[in-house]
């Protein structure tokens, strides 16, 4: 356990209100602006939580933060319960005097967990559920061409119905705090294509992409878009939908007769196309299209517009219970995923999001469960575009069959399959944990809840009872191959040998005496020769046991002559020709550091938000890790940047680790120390906040 020895301290820096005005832009351009900067924030614990009045606290004693925010830096090594209670988050919002003839409103991802949203001091909006979203229409109650206070209260004290379905602290569960997921502003025409998470009608608001009858030859994509007018007076439109491929070239499109509104009505209109010669979405080719869908007057005129990013795949499942993905068995290698990061709990940005699934994707894995609580919507993203399959879970336990709990689910797996069906990633709904007893009665509303709401396919269920769902999945038993500082455990490279995209070659030994005789070698070779200070120890295939038998790529279990110092040495072959080598060396006493951060494929973004992790290893004179050191490493930094965590912080297994965010774009120098080591320093920069270029998936990095 890594024992931390302080929480680092927020900032305290006098404050002022900043102001966002609306930007007019084109008639036809409503792409979500991001509404995460410009915040304040207060806190109170679970005694004082009554007692606070944000109208009478002065500005001062305001915190200025940027979204995704946690209200508590919550120490990862505490096995104390979490800080809860209520907190504030506050901002100004000018809008435009032209903006009164606008939609105008705002989507919370994710607000833990009970929210009340006021504006100029009274109340608009309520919601429950921290792991989903929610839509405020702003638009009759705002004051245009003035600043408008938008105040946000978060109460994430337990309650019988709290974010995991019963008391989450009775499961050993943390549910954080604070808005600790994106906020976007929609300004959009008054006869607009809604958000899914805007309409309480039948299927929600929004997109839905759907795909049928495909073939090598062609595919036909089933559309379906919800459609408001908040105008005074009746509007008249054609819809036009074009699908792009991944060169922005346009494959196919359709457009709509021309359909009435009248004032106050919304509707849902259908379209198909036929996509020829369709490149399908697989975990090996993650091919994206996207729906450019446009709302036009009779002349022409684009009124409204949206894209919506998704692949073309089928999901089914056999007679035998097998998974089908484009009318092919797949295996699942199944990991799972607990969001969180040490420190800011769920407040992870979209990138931070993206290394993670990275991770998982560079480890060997086709598919990820998410734990017990939905993912980010910018992770999925991240599992699109590289090709990792999901297992997409309802928030927690709903053991009860009581009306509040089994609305409280019911209303989670629709919100669930709204925000996330139009990624081709997510082949499983998970409408129950395996690990729970949830009555049959509301298992079956569950599963044919998720039957309604994708009347288009990509909708197999798993649950507790294989019976009532479509699939049982059982116990994947690859969980921890990472810690929350997201270190490789030795577990990482037994699942990355089991991948033959490129060599592996791991000694899963540290080379000391606690190490014991035994040696394990991971390795998608046929054959490991593994030496002990220049002599040959043995030569061995791979292990033929029971429980390898079933392993695409067993490990190799050597055992030794007794212990002794030196250097392991594996090479490891396949049908005589050498693919790779790994060595471990006997550490001796740690003179000095060496620093690492970890980017993987996406660098540390200059917005105050990101955040990388930086690594300290203690090494010994030859440069190896000293897995045995726990000395106290303090880490400093020059540049428009911030070090959040325990600082100094303990060492474990030989590394410490602390986490590095940036305010603007430039370069950052971050140095670390301990008493009695040589110092290192490590430059790096940072990126501004645009999209990030294209990267290219672990498959196409190994190959």
């Amino acid at each position: 356990m890594r024992k931390l020895t302080s929480i680092a301290a927020a900032f305290v820096v006098p404050v002022t209100f900043m102001l966002l005005n609306a930007c007019q832009g084109n008639e036809g351009d409503s792409v979500p602006v991001s509404f995460n900067d410009g915040w304040l924030f207060i806190r109170q614990d679970s005694a004082s939580a009554e007692k606070v009045l944000p109208g009478i606290i002065p500005n001062h004693k305001w915190e200025e933060v940027s979204l995704p925010h946690t209200a508590f830096m919550e120490s990862p090594d505490n096995d104390s319960a979490q800080w809860t209670g209520i907190c504030w988050y506050r901002k100004l919002y000018r809008p435009d005097n032209w903006q009164r003839h606008r939609h105008t409103g705002l989507l919370f991802d994710g607000a833990m967990n009970d929210a009340i949203v006021y504006l100029n001091g009274a109340e608009i909006a309520r919601h429950t559920g921290g792991f989903l979203p929610f839509y405020v229409n702003l638009t009759d109650d705002l004051e245009y061409g003035r600043e408008n206070e938008i105040l946000v209260r978060l109460d994430n004290r337990e309650s019988p119905y709290g974010p995991y379905g019963e008391q989450a602290a009775e499961q050993g569960f943390r549910w954080y705090s604070g808005l600790y997921r994106n906020v976007s502003l929609y300004v959009t025409d008054r006869l607009h294509i809604t958000t899914s998470a805007q309409s309480k009608a039948p299927l929600g608001g929004g997109i839905i992409a759907g795909v049928r009858d495909v073939s090598p030859e062609s595919a036909t994509l089933t559309l379906s878009v919800h459609v408001s007018n908040d105008d005074r007076t009746p509007r008249s439109f054609r819809m036009k939908n074009a699908l792009l491929d991944a060169a922005g070239l346009e494959v196919a499109s359709s457009l709509s007769e021309l359909t009435e509104l009248e004032p106050g009505q919304s509707i849902r209109l259908m379209t198909r196309m036929i996509v020829m010669q369709p490149a399908l979405w697989t975990p090996e080719t993650p091919f994206l299209y996207t729906v450019r869908t446009e709302l036009r007057t009779e002349n022409g005129a684009i009124i409204d517009g949206r894209e919506t990013r998704t692949g073309i795949r089928t999901v089914r499942v056999s007679p035998d219970k097998r998974l089908l993905l484009n009318g092919q068995p797949v295996t699942l290698e199944v990991t799972e995923r607990r969001q969180e990061y040490p420190y800011i709990g769920y407040a992870l940005s979209d990138d931070a999001g993206y290394r993670d699934a990275f991770k998982i994707r560079e480890a060997g894995f086709n598919t990820v469960r998410s734990l017990y609580c939905p993912p980010s919507p910018a992770f999925l993203d991240a599992c699109d575009e590289l090709g990792l399959m999901v297992i997409d879970a309802v928030p927690g336990w709903h053991r009860d069959s009581d009306p509040v709990s089994a609305g409280a689910a019911l209303h989670e797996v629709q919100m669930l399959c709204r925000r996330d069906r139009n990624h081709p990633s997510v082949v499983i709904w998970e409408t129950s944990p395996r690990e729970s007893e949830i009555p049959a009665g509301l298992l079956s509303a569950l599963h044919q809840a998720v039957k309604e709401e994708l009347p288009f396919g990509n909708n197999i269920t798993s649950c507790s009872a294989d019976t009532i769902c479509d699939l049982f999945l059982p116990d994947t038993k690859s969980t921890g191959i990472m810690d929350i500082f997201r270190l490789p455990a030795f577990a990482y490279w037994f699942h990355r040998s089991q991948y033959d995209q490129g060599p592996v070659c791991f000694i899963a030994h540290n080379n000391i005496p606690a190490s014991g005789n035994r040696v394990s070698v991971f390795s998608n070779a046929d054959t490991i020769h593994l030496f002990r200070n220049d002599t040959l120890i043995a030569v061995q295939g791979p292990d033929s046991d029971s429980s390898s038998r079933s392993l695409k790529h067993p490990p190799f279990t050597f055992t030794l002559p007794g212990y002794a110092p030196g250097t392991l040495k594996a090479i490891a072959l396949r049908k005589g020709d050498t693919l790779a080598t790994h060595t471990v060396s006997t550490p001796g006493r740690p003179v000095a550091l060496r620093l690492t951060a970890d980017f993987s494929n996406r660098l540390l973004r200059a917005d105050g938000a990101d955040a990388i992790f930086i690594y300290a290893a203690l090494t010994d004179s030859a440069g190896n890790q000293v897995f045995t050191a726990d000395s106290l490493v303090e880490f400093s930094i020059r540049g428009n940047a911030e070090l959040t965590g325990s600082n100094p912080v303990r060492a474990e297994k030989g590394i410490a680790a602390i986490l590095l965010r940036a305010q603007n774009q430039g370069r950052i120098m971050i140095k670390a120390s301990s008493a009695g080591m040589s110092e290192a320093e490590l430059m790096t920069e940072t990126r501004e906040t645009g999209n990030p270029k294209k990267a290219k998936t672990p498959l196409q990095n190994l190959k």
